[in-house]
């Protein structure tokens, strides 16, 4: 019977994407830029099986965005009915990219349960095509993901250790999110007069972004992520009903890195995705001393220090 066991890692985008310039074949609107976190896995076996079946955590559950990415999966490919295992060691849909990794396991374990023999590019649409985050976790490292017409092309623009940086996660809540993400950026996309100037400005984020890696300028780059994570939350903020994923943890959280950056002179710049957790970018030589500050802060429920991960891989 064939089957296949793979590991995916969540990414986080430094220069980040709010909203779809394709909504079926789920095309981002911008382009950009992550690093995966090599911390925080999910892993998922896929096998035949008389049914799908899809577990998690081993309790069977219904996931229609995970049936509906298969039949699609199966108007050209030849598979049998799939019992999918999965797990993860985060807590999934409160904002930590769980989606993301999920679907670049998926895709990863099934090409190898069933050689498909489909390449990295083919991968990263399939990936896209249940989450589109979920591309730039296929290469793993330092990835840019940028759309086309009727595409996007992903590619590792470095492998995950040439640039001296390391991510502290800090967790405020454990709770899923209120609104889902697509149902977050089609909302803020449809309603906010900051729309069409959050375009603009990503472009402009991006290139500035993928030279600063190149150059291995953290510094600049931290400075970048830091204002793409404020625009793309104030962007929200100013949908109509206005969009809110932050706690007051998440609040506590940036006043703690803003505090470290100019009063103790620390290189740290945060990041926040949809959901109220909080990512800090630092140099390694001072991971230490700043996940102590954070983990340290009322209502952190938990924080950890994430590496630059690889690709998803089959083990």
């Amino acid at each position: 019977m064939r089957h296949a066991t793979a590991i995916a890692h969540p990414n986080l985008a430094l220069v980040k994407y709010w909203g779809k310039q394709n909504l079926k074949e789920n095309i981002p609107s911008t382009p950009s830029v992550s690093i995966s976190l090599g911390e925080m896995t999910t892993r998922s076996t896929v096998r035949e099986a008389d049914e799908d079946l899809f577990l998690f955590d081993g309790k069977a559950i219904d996931d229609l965005k995970i049936t509906n990415w298969l039949e699609w999966l199966r108007s050209e490919f030849s598979l049998p009915p799939l019992r999918i295992e999965s797990a993860s060691n985060f807590p999934i849909q409160s904002g930590l990219a769980s989606s993301a990794a999920a679907f670049a396991c998926l895709i990863t374990a099934i090409d190898g349960a069933f050689a498909l023999s489909l390449d990295l590019q083919q991968k990263s649409t399939w990936a896209r095509r249940g989450s589109a985050s979920a591309a730039r976790s296929i290469p793993g490292g330092w990835v840019t993901l940028e759309p086309t017409e009727v595409t996007t092309i992903c590619k590792q623009l470095l492998p995950p250790e040439s640039v001296d940086i390391g991510v502290i996660v800090a967790i405020t809540s454990t709770e899923r999110k209120h609104t889902p993400s697509t149902e977050g950026m089609l909302h803020t996309q449809h309603t906010s007069p900051l729309y069409d100037d959050w375009i603009i400005k990503t472009h402009e984020d991006f290139d500035n972004a993928v030279s600063s890696i190149r150059r291995g300028d953290t510094t600049t780059l931290g400075a970048i992520a830091e204002s793409s994570c404020k625009r793309m939350h104030k962007l929200m903020r100013h949908a109509d009903p206005p969009l809110n994923y932050w706690n007051e943890t998440t609040l506590r959280c940036i006043e703690c890195v803003e505090q470290l950056r100019n009063k103790n002179e620390l290189n740290v710049h945060f990041s926040i995705d949809a959901g109220p957790q909080v990512k800090v970018l630092s140099r390694q030589s001072e991971l230490a001393e700043v996940k102590q500050h954070i983990e340290s802060l009322p209502g952190v429920i938990n924080s950890f220090i994430s590496g630059i991960g690889g690709g998803a891989r089959l083990i």
